[in-house]
């Protein structure tokens, strides 16, 4: 290692001059041309990484190509005892960050210096380079007012790459793909692991900060952040931690009324250029920045506006920060957000933990940010890290399978030492998995046959180093997945009456079922965690309180039996060794004083964390903990807002039903003329209320809601003349209501509905006289038909209609035409979709199987002769049906995939000309593609806890 007076080749060691994540700084004299040279070289802790070996080796090089008065040079690349070291041109002056500590600089001196350090990267630019860490701290000015740009250590570009290299874009690149680990204020410590941002925080632009792979348009993004610095003395995002900045940067709109009074309108113009989110609309070349600025300085505002490419729209929202503003809302439509988790409908698949090793040197006060990304050929459906932080698994299906292979779920396993997902072997058609304390076993659910929707209990090593082995059969009246115990047995809530059984650790016959009971809880209890020593298990919990259905926390004492409530509104519960129970509320992550001992929540919950995706206004972010050290979570806030209706063809293309976007769920009502549609819409505190739309039609309108009462439902009479759907509310109000479509006259109550059932209205008879509808009740359905002129009738005295028959029956639709009927029953063991002959007031005959149905809804064509419905691969198929001379139906055509198409929920309609009508997810909502960690969350924590004057 260098010490003062030490020698380096021709270099004699002065003293260490600075110090950073890439490399330690000593000022130098060179012996034979008598100048000084700054020695850099990196730290001994990472000197034997071959990876930074190598970037450092690519620095030197890229370096070597580039001769501007504006960069700072190198001299050479020099090596002692094994190791190498750079030496490079000592630039003597002030930092311009240092210079920006005492004030915003004038528009002259920022056109000045950024027309200098244009210049400058224009050159690193033309040499095949991004800068990809440029900001203020790495710019020094000259005691002659000369910027020059210095520490190009995490350079990229075809002289790095080799001779496969050939732009500054190559995805191939090592840098390119690394994770990074954020540390604030500036990146201290690289990674090895795919989905990495690289670069200062504050001068991230989107893309980056995204993790994807960066071109020249992310210095570009920089270089206006550093001359907005310049004009405002302030960042341009700025946030209180690197999570918060990288959201602000990711989200938020730039602020440009904070730009002085005095700000040239030709560099407000720049500025909007530099400052796009969306990198396809961003300046393209920083030469055309450097000629802007030379307009300028000469004092030709028009011309520099062209030297920009900004057209008069661009410039009056760079002057006007409310036009400004729109053009960022419409731009943030376009792009879509990084990151959340999408799990499969009814897996209730969680985030368990991911204990990341630390870095070299890092101590217990570091709070470090990472962005892993998940792998472009691969839609995840969850992800779960094991405890020992070693390997993450995923989830997921391939976009674009091999010719041959069905597009079917599988696990994906990756160690960190490794830089791909590989799929795990026998894990086809996996439903859903647990992780062991261990992180070395998996156990998971899959089919026991392609055919079959029977479920087996599979434990496999996470290494692939033996073949999965069978511990059981998974019931299905299990909810699932199963939760694992430090001791290896494995839990099993049931769906029905609220137990639970015991699998034991090398598997076999579960225990007999032991009933938990949670006072104020509904039936719908999950198992989210064990604590640790399996002393409890904290459970998943449906609340009704205050006129509204809450996700709640509860915990179960494995010992006693017993269980409670701990929060009444709250998600995703996680332990922590601080002493805390974690949750979120919608998109904020709380933190909780908890008692281990007693297992009792004390004091008052402070907020920790905002951010956390949501899909629904109701529900709460998924996040998971390491060991008290590490948080993770899919970042996003509420994705769901902006949803649209629209009409898909057969093949699979979509248009908008009409203009309107908002938080549109469960599913969508056409008329019989297909001109108007209701659909269910969540108020912010999670209440569905009716509202109609018109087809091309204006603003969306509330059409029927009740304070404090869940609507669902809306369907239409055959006529179209009047609208049938469920009112919930826990109260004597709660039942199935018509109520006239032009919304004249009050709603009636034909049917009353007994606390804790649910109700959903399927469709009308064809005479309008009756409804039939589904009634959820004690984890059992079935399907009655009521008569609409009759008030306020009871459930219990209606017939079902399937009376008699075994197994379960929902979701019942008559055909146009009164003669056919579908609907979905378990009476094979599985469910499946059925058509069978209807007289106009009940089934009859025999009944045949149309396929497999994952949600059970199904809709007919105008003419009676199609159904269209999801199938159990979530795709939209259509079954074509023939009554004589006998009843029959053809081989599901599978139309489009709903994963593709970006649909959500089971219901849709088939408008008349045959086309479907469904929610389309929001920009926002696309697939996920990114989950944010937070080493040293205990730090944090900490933090928060004591700016809320907590503990």
């Amino acid at each position: 290692m260098l010490t003062p007076g030490s020698t380096l080749g021709p270099y004699r060691i002065d003293r260490e001059i600075g110090r950073g994540g890439m490399g330690v700084i000593f000022l130098a004299q060179d012996t034979r041309l008598g100048r000084p040279a700054a020695i850099k070289a990196l730290p001994e802790d990472v000197a034997s990484d071959p990876e930074r070996m190598a970037r450092f080796e690519r620095e030197a090089k890229a370096l070597a190509s580039l001769t501007h008065p504006n960069v700072a040079g190198i001299y050479g690349l020099e090596e002692s005892e094994g190791r190498k070291y750079l030496a490079l041109e000592y630039v003597e002056g002030e930092s311009l960050a240092d210079r920006l500590q005492r004030g915003p600089l004038s528009a002259a001196e920022t056109i000045e210096f950024g027309l200098q350090i244009a210049a400058g990267i224009e050159a690193a630019h033309e040499a095949g380079i991004v800068h990809r860490d440029l900001k203020p701290a790495n710019i020094v000015i000259t005691s002659a007012d000369q910027a020059k740009v210095l520490d190009f250590g995490l350079a990229k570009g075809r002289v790095a790459e080799g001779p496969s290299a050939s732009s500054p874009t190559n995805a191939t690149s090592p840098t390119a793909h690394s994770p990074t680990l954020l540390h604030s204020p500036t990146i201290q410590t690289p990674a090895t692991m795919p989905g990495v941002i690289l670069g200062t925080a504050a001068y991230l632009s989107p893309e980056q900060a995204r993790g994807k792979v960066v071109d020249r348009r992310t210095d570009i993004w920089s270089f206006g952040c550093v001359l907005w610095e310049c004009l405002t003395g302030k960042l341009t995002f700025d946030g209180e931690t690197v999570s918060d900045t990288i959201a602000k940067i990711l989200e938020r709109d730039v602020n440009w009324s904070a730009l002085p009074p005095s700000t040239p309108a030709a560099l407000r113009a720049l500025l909007a250029r530099c400052l796009e989110k969306d990198p396809k609309r961003r300046l393209r070349d920083i030469g055309d920045a450097r000629l802007a600025l030379e307009e300028l300085k000469a004092g030709h505002s028009s011309a520099a506006l062209a030297a920009a490419g900004v057209t008069s729209e661009g410039a009056a929202a760079a002057l006007d920060p409310a036009a400004a503003k729109a053009q960022a809302r419409a731009s943030a439509r376009r792009r879509n957000l990084f990151v959340a988790v999408a799990f499969v409908a009814g897996a209730g698949l969680s985030l368990l933990a991911w204990n990341l090793l630390r870095p070299a040197g890092g101590s217990s006060s570091e709070i470090l940010r990472l962005s892993i990304e998940v792998p472009g050929n691969l839609r995840a459906t969850g992800l779960q890290p094991t405890d020992d932080g070693r390997t993450v698994i995923i989830r997921a299906v391939p976009r674009t399978p091999a010719p041959g292979e069905e597009s079917i779920a599988r696990l994906y396993v990756r160690k960190l030492e490794s830089e791909e997902f590989t799929p795990l072997a026998g894990t086809e058609r996996v439903t859903a998995y647990r992780t062991y304390p261990d992180g070395k076993w998996i156990c998971f659910l899959k089919p026991v046959s392609e055919r079959s929707s029977e479920m087996k209990i599979m434990k496999a090593p996470l290494d692939g180093s033996a073949p999965a082995s069978e511990l059981g059969r998974w019931e299905r009246s299990w909810t699932p997945p199963p939760l694992v115990l430090e001791s290896g047995e494995l839990l099993a809530m049931l769906d029905r009456d609220d137990s639970y059984v015991r699998i034991p650790a090398a598997g076999g016959p579960p225990s007999g079922s032991k009933k938990v009971t949670v006072a104020g809880a509904e039936n719908a209890i999950r198992f989210v965690e064990a604590l640790p020593g399996d002393r409890g298990v904290l459970l998943a919990t449906s609340t009704y309180r205050g006129n509204v259905f809450q996700q709640g926390v509860a915990l179960l004492d494995l010992k006693s039996g017993k269980a409670k409530v701990l929060l009444s509104d709250a998600g995703s519960p996680r332990y922590s060794p601080t002493g805390h129970l974690l949750f979120s509320r919608q998109s904020t992550l709380f933190a909780v004083p908890f008692d281990l001992g007693k297992l009792e929540v004390k004091g008052a919950p402070t907020a920790i964390l905002g951010g956390l995706r949501t899909a629904e206004a109701w529900s709460n972010g998924n996040f998971g903990s390491a060991r008290g050290r590490t948080l993770v979570y899919p970042p996003g806030g509420f994705v769901g807002k902006d949803r649209r209706l629209v009409l898909i063809e057969p093949d699979g293309r979509a248009t908008d039903w009409s203009s309107e976007r908002l938080p549109f769920e469960i599913g969508v009502f056409a008329s019989p003329d297909g001109s108007k549609a209701t659909s269910i819409v969540a108020t912010p505190s999670g209440i569905y209320e009716i509202w109609i739309s018109e087809r091309n039609g204006g603003s969306a309108r509330r059409f029927i809601a009740r304070e404090g009462a869940d609507l669902f439902g809306a369907i239409w009479s055959r006529d179209g003349s009047r609208v049938a759907y469920s009112q919930v509310a826990r109260g004597e109000a709660d039942g199935l209501y018509t109520v006239d479509a032009s919304g004249t006259g009050a709603p009636r109550r034909f049917a009353k509905v007994a606390l804790g059932e649910q109700c959903m209205p399927n469709c009308w008879t064809t005479d309008g006289s009756r409804v039939l509808f589904t009634r959820f009740r004690q984890g059992r359905q079935s399907v009655f038909a009521a008569e609409v002129d009759k008030q306020s009738q009871s459930i219990g005295d209606i017939d079902s209609l399937f009376a008699g028959e075994s197994g379960n029956h929902a979701l019942a639709f008559i055909s146009p035409d009164g003669r056919l009927l579908t609907y979905l029953s378990d009476e094979s063991g599985q469910f499946e979709l059925y058509v069978r002959a209807w007289n106009g007031t009940a089934p009859e005959g025999p009944a045949i199987s149309i396929g497999k149905s994952e949600f059970g809804w199904s809709t007919w064509s105008a003419d009676s002769r199609k159904v269209v419905y999801i199938d159990d691969r979530q795709r939209c198929v259509q079954v074509e049906i023939v009554s004589q001379p006998r009843l029959g139906a053809s081989a599901p055509r599978v139309l489009w995939d709903i994963q593709a198409a970006k649909t959500i929920g089971a219901i849709m309609s088939l408008t008349p000309d045959g086309r479907v009508l469904a929610i389309r997810k929001s920009d926002a909502e696309d697939d996920v593609t990114h989950f944010d960690f937070i080493v040293g969350f205990p730090e944090l924590l900490k933090q928060r806890l004591r700016q809320a004057g907590g503990k």
